[in-house]
């Protein structure tokens, strides 16, 4: 993808705003944050978001995880977010190739 007028603005408004996002998941306990996508890449584009990987000891269902981190914003960031618990991480690195791919080419921006 080439870079377009105005790019760069959606870069720094995005890295401003995972700056933040990092610092809320920090708060809510989180193993392992990862950044994947056009943001880790460094082709940001007029329609990219923040595509994060999360690691999390967790007992709640796969969408209840979700609503639980987009819940932590009045005005939600363009935001794309995954949950998954060390076990399910474990087991899918395993059998999942985008799971993989992430952990390989993924950008870790916390790891307690």
């Amino acid at each position: 993808m080439g870079f377009r007028i105005g790019d760069e603005g959606r870069k720094e408004r995005l890295q401003a705003d995972l700056a933040g996002l990092v610092e809320r998941l920090k708060i809510r306990g989180v193993r392992r944050i990862i950044l994947f996508g056009s943001l880790a890449r460094g082709d940001v584009g007029p329609s990219s978001d923040i595509d994060l990987l999360v690691v999390q000891e967790t007992h709640k269902p796969f969408m209840a995880r979700l609503d639980e981190f987009y819940d932590l914003f009045d005005e939600r960031p363009a935001l794309d977010i995954l949950v998954y618990t060390p076990d399910e991480i474990a087991s899918l690195a395993e059998t999942n190739s985008f799971v993989r791919q992430t952990l390989r080419e993924g950008k870790v921006l916390y790891e307690a």
